[in-house]
């Protein structure tokens, strides 16, 4: 009889040992079933990544202006989203991650960053045109653009509608959204690692950085516009609104720190990318 703290050479057993890690060896090598979770260190997935976010960069921003404002259920409730029309937006997005796992296979397949960056900005702008499309539909898009206005001030014309609606050039838009990158990207490196240990946590450090973040965007942008266009953005307010208190805790996703863990079980049921889902948001 065999103890367990013997070495067992018996050619069968070894046999069925090389078996097992050959097939394993396998299971690990297949090639990923969609984008990776962050940015790898090297190779395809990190270039496609960097095309990712530049092709955000170069997209109309409607939905990711306004998603975090939808979370809240005052802010449906002003704009007349009933919960159904409000859930029924996970088929579109679901729709749309779809749509970029083919692209960022094709990449993998023939990575052409040109054509890739294209195809993303076209995906990027036609699931934006979609969103805007289908929330006109079901609720009141003008009122929402208006607590935009109420909650965000003069980031809020970083949005398309809002920019033409205070006669803002694309020309003036495209400056603007690349300053507002620009103060961000230098705010999150000042703070290096420090940023890590604030968006783990739900407490007053989320709030006050992301407030005096939004403040500094808000003060360049006020420099970029004219006196008219910023009388016609305190004019598109509309009706007083009351903004979420905790609108500046909710991180950069406009969800709460913990709400992933809590969905997290729901969500693989929906989608078995919903993990790549949650840290590719503020790109797609």
């Amino acid at each position: 009889m065999l103890h367990s703290t013997h070495t067992c050479n018996h050619p069968f057993v070894l046999a069925i040992a090389w078996l097992c890690i050959l097939v394993c060896n396998n299971c690990w090598a297949q090639p990923p079933q969609g984008p990776p979770q962050g940015p790898p260190r090297g190779g395809p997935e990190h270039e496609f990544w960097s095309i990712l976010k530049d092709a955000s960069k170069d997209s109309e921003k409607t939905r990711r202006n306004v998603w975090m404002l939808l979370e809240h259920p005052n802010v449906r409730a002003e704009i007349k989203l009933s919960d159904a029309d409000f859930r029924s937006f996970d088929e579109l997005d679901a729709q749309h991650r779809s749509e970029i796992r083919k692209l960022w296979d094709d990449f993998l397949k023939a990575p052409d960053k040109q054509v890739c960056h294209k195809g993303l900005v076209e995906r990027l702008n036609h699931h934006d045109a979609a969103f805007t499309q289908k929330l006109s539909e079901v609720a009141n898009f003008q009122r929402l653009l208006e607590i935009s206005v109420h909650a965000f001030g003069n980031r809020a014309v970083t949005t398309g509608e809002v920019a033409t609606q205070i006669g803002l050039s694309k020309e003036k838009l495209v400056e603007i959204r690349q300053l507002t990158e620009k103060i961000r990207k230098d705010e999150f490196d000042k703070m290096g690692d420090k940023m890590r240990d604030i968006m783990r946590q739900n407490n007053q450090k989320i709030r006050d950085f992301n407030k005096q973040l939004e403040d500094k965007v808000n003060i360049a942008i006020k420099a970029k516009l004219t006196t008219e266009q910023l009388s016609a953005l305190e004019k598109l307010k509309g009706a007083p609104f009351e903004v979420p208190e905790d609108l500046y805790g909710r991180g950069r996703s406009g969800r709460k720190s913990g709400d992933h863990d809590k969905d997290k079980a729901t969500e693989d049921k929906k989608d078995n990318c919903s993990h790549c889902w949650s840290r590719w948001h503020l790109y797609i």
